[in-house]
């Protein structure tokens, strides 16, 4: 799947670019169940940085959630907090606040009396 997938992030034309690509293709395999290859994906288009601007943040999302699904929720709390820090005035950082909330209460919960 990996290499249709480099084709058609390669093969982007005009309107998307291949940060936007890989940010899709994780958000697709996320919603597939598939957590290591969203991660893949989500790593990869971190590593482009920030074109066009706010895509950077959307793609810290999707790593986010990955890793939250992997059950590597401290290392996804930390990445939500980015993206509120970051982009806390954008749709993407209001969720990422909200699931950033979500596992602070399942941690409060979570711990012994």
């Amino acid at each position: 799947m990996r290499a249709l997938a480099v084709a058609i992030v390669l093969g982007v034309a005009g309107c998307e670019t291949a940060q936007q690509g890989q940010v899709s293709l994780a958000k697709q395999n996320y919603l597939e169940g598939d957590y290591a290859d969203a991660l893949y994906w989500a790593e990869s288009a971190v590593m482009r940085g920030d074109d066009p601007p706010g895509t950077l943040a959307q793609a810290y999302y999707a790593k986010a959630q990955a890793l939250d699904r992997m059950n590597r929720r401290s290392e996804a709390a930390g990445l939500y907090e980015y993206v509120v820090r970051f982009a806390g005035e954008t749709e993407i950082g209001f969720l990422a606040k909200a699931r950033l909330d979500a596992i602070g209460s399942a941690c409060t919960v979570a711990k012994p009396p």
